[in-house]
């Protein structure tokens, strides 16, 4: 059906220019000569070429001998040739129109696929552009089917990607009739399938329309590939870092749980053996060991626990006004066997006003950051508590030791699970003191951080606010009767 229209336009444009020609011969017959009649021809097959293509072209070239041998070769409307001249020039004029119109009809072919490349070129390439910016495979599914659904005007592309467990589909358009061919390519990647492209049309999909699908398929299953590889590799990292962090954790529990149980043990075998007498002076000193040990215990299951806590989003404070003086207070009192020969100076105003806190995630606070005062300050040297209020918004909390400065490096990582400034087996713990602090502070509205004391050789300060407003009010003071 598609050549009946450049038959017809070939066929009428060289009848026109045969009627132009007798018109002329009969208006100027003494100018109007053969040759004029060949380039005239010539010129309606090129003209029939150029807009009706090669198809054209051969239609005009063979309608133009006919018409040139009838009107305009002795004996004229007849197909006779009386002339060996004339038979001779008619059909050098029809290979050369022949020959014409096969030529420019080459030229417009090559012309279109040019263009064509060109235009695929140009698609391909902002196709290419739009992926790079994309980090997710929902986006470039969508992408492909509206892309390709604007180049192929489909009435809908389906685009269905295959995962181990599911395959999800993602559209673009809709399909009203449902007698609709649906024809498909696969999106496909070095390490397999990946899922399908389906396009619905009424049109059978072209060679070239093939080629573009197939390209964007290879395009898009690429970018998909890679978003798996990078998915991989983050889940190894993953993984790696989770087994990293479990050996952390059992070389960790593992050696604190040695002493303290090792204490436990030696004290109830004595009891139990009568080694110790149950009701002699040294009992209550080996019942003293063993409470310090339980209690050494109870804190770093409390620890385990809470980190568990404030990784799931769980660690929820318990709103109340409490006065900072008496958690500190609280905590002292826990830690008192701890400390050893280091003195506690607390240093907190009497007008420092009520903080709305968890009194008990407060008093871990200050007990880990006393804890781990006493464990790295020399032997007898102080340990000083300051709070101060700030920018009448904050408390400032700070709890001060003479332990050696340390790098800036390991500043910026002191709050990190399990990281440890020292070796394990130079100082006792877990590595999760600090980050269970960091938690709770952030958890109340604050902030914490760590700090060589300025223009000294020793000294480190713990720092960290709490918000002095709960749900913008301050504290109520109670009313005094005169």
């Amino acid at each position: 059906m598609f050549q009946i229209r450049p038959l017809l336009f070939a066929t009428a444009l060289t009848l026109c220019t045969t009627l132009v020609l007798l018109g002329i011969n009969n208006l100027v017959p003494h100018w109007f000569n053969l040759p004029i009649v060949v380039l005239a021809y010539l010129l309606a097959i090129n003209i029939a070429t150029q807009v009706g293509r090669l198809t054209a072209g051969l239609t005009a070239s063979v309608t133009a001998f006919l018409l040139l041998n009838i009107f305009f070769i002795e004996p004229r409307g007849t197909l006779l040739i009386n002339n060996q001249t004339d038979l001779l020039v008619l059909f050098i004029f029809l290979i050369i129109a022949l020959i014409n119109s096969q030529l420019l009809g080459r030229a417009q072919t090559n012309q279109r696929r040019a263009e064509a490349r060109e235009r695929d070129a140009m698609r391909f390439y902002e196709f290419s552009l739009e992926l790079i910016n994309l980090r997710d495979n929902a986006t470039v599914a969508q992408v492909l089917a509206n892309r390709l659904r604007g180049i192929l005007n489909a009435n809908q592309v389906e685009i269905i990607l295959s995962d181990i467990v599911q395959h999800r589909v993602w559209l673009a358009g809709e399909t009203k009739d449902q007698n609709l061919p649906r024809m498909s390519e696969p999106i496909a990647s070095a390490r397999g399938s990946l899922g399908e492209i389906g396009i619905t049309r009424a049109e059978a999909l072209s060679g070239d329309e093939r080629r573009i699908i197939r390209t964007f398929a290879s395009e898009a299953g690429l970018v998909l590939e890679r978003f798996r590889t990078v998915e991989a590799e983050s889940r190894a990292k993953v993984l790696e870092e989770s087994d990293r962090l479990k050996s952390a954790l059992l070389a960790s529990v593992s050696h604190e749980l040695r002493t303290p149980l090792a204490t436990l043990r030696a004290g109830a075998e004595s009891l139990f053996s009568g080694i110790v007498p149950p009701d002699g002076p040294s009992s209550k000193e080996l019942l003293g060991d063993m409470k310090d040990a339980a209690q050494h215990l109870s804190r770093l299951v409390n620890n385990m626990l809470d980190m568990t806590r404030i990784e799931s989003g769980a660690l929820n404070p318990q709103w109340e006004w409490n006065d900072l003086v008496d958690i500190i207070n609280m905590a002292a009192n826990h830690l008192r066997s701890d400390l050893g020969a280091h003195t506690l100076q607390i240093d907190v105003p009497d007008d420092l006003p009520l903080l709305a806190v968890d009194p008990v995630q407060i008093d871990q606070v200050f007990t880990n950051l006393i804890s781990n005062s006493a464990k790295y300050a020399p032997t007898g040297t102080g340990i000083q508590i300051l709070a101060r209020v700030q920018d009448e918004s904050f408390v400032l909390a700070q709890v001060i030791n003479q332990s050696p400065g340390l790098p800036e490096e390991d500043l910026a990582r002191i709050f990190d699970k399990f990281y440890r400034v020292t070796h394990a087996d130079q100082v006792m713990g877990t590595g999760l003191g600090l980050s269970i602090c960091k938690g709770i502070i952030e958890a109340h509205g604050g902030r914490i951080w760590a700090s060589n004391m300025p223009g000294a050789t020793v000294g480190f300060v713990f720092s960290f606010t709490l918000p002095l407003r709960w749900n913008g009010a301050l504290p109520k003071l109670p009313s005094v009767e005169l």
